[in-house]
């Protein structure tokens, strides 16, 4: 006997809540659209094959399929809000002429500060450090900032997602050899920690870069001011 009985879903209402609850509002829009139709057409079809109304109902429900599974896959073919948030933090992000500015001036402060301190770690670490600071200050930004200005259509979103996972990727492994070349090691296992968490960041961008290649549909639900041709 089984502990927990699922409650079956009781209307097209409760069935589209947990179909698209994790869906973009543009994908869900939509899909509820879509998923409205085809239900209206089967009840329908029902209704003129002689059923009841609440049994054509009924029937029209269960050909949906379980909405949890339906949920999966509409999540595979459409933009997710976590998806479309980062595409639109990205987007505004790297458009911002004070955060390229404000990039630079760190890089500035820190590689004259870096200049100050008196020499220490290997030849190594002296030559990465400043490299380091420049790769995330001003190289990353700047890239993505006239990526960001251009027409944001599909092969530009895509080049700024796939800029940001790489910048990320790069910087772990620089960040963690840095404080072994720098005579940090004792930091190491609490970087490597939080290395993993980010990480695993890195790696949803690049699925999010692969769905938005793979997935044409997608391109339809970016927020109205991306959908651009370029």
């Amino acid at each position: 006997m089984k502990l927990f009985h699922k409650r079956p879903v009781e209307d097209l209402y409760e069935w589209l809540e947990i179909a698209t609850k994790k869906l973009a509002p543009p994908a869900r829009a939509r899909v509820k659209l879509e998923i409205e139709a085809h239900y209206a057409e089967a009840v329908a079809a029902h209704r003129a094959a002689g059923s009841l109304e609440y049994a054509s109902q009924a029937e029209a429900l269960a050909e949906l399929g379980d909405a949890k599974e339906a949920a999966r896959n509409f999540q595979k073919r459409h933009l997710t809000a976590r998806e479309f948030k980062a595409v639109e933090g990205m987007l505004k992000s790297a458009r911002m002429f004070s955060d390229l500015l404000g990039g630079y001036f760190f890089f500035a402060m820190l590689s004259f500060s870096e200049l100050l301190q008196p020499a220490h770690g290997s030849q190594l670490y002296r030559f990465a450090l400043p490299f380091a600071y420049f790769w995330f200050f001003a190289a990353l930004p700047t890239s993505a900032f006239f990526l960001a200005r251009r027409k944001t259509g599909s092969s530009v979103i895509r080049s700024l997602v796939l800029t940001q996972s790489i910048g990320g990727f790069v910087g772990v492994i620089a960040g963690n050899m840095l404080l072994v070349f720098g005579g940090y090691a004792s930091y190491l296992w609490p970087a490597v920690g939080f290395s993993i968490w980010f990480l695993m960041t890195v790696l949803s961008q690049l699925r999010l870069w692969n769905k938005l290649g793979n997935v044409p549909e997608v391109w339809d639900e970016m927020p109205p001011e991306n959908t651009a041709a370029s």
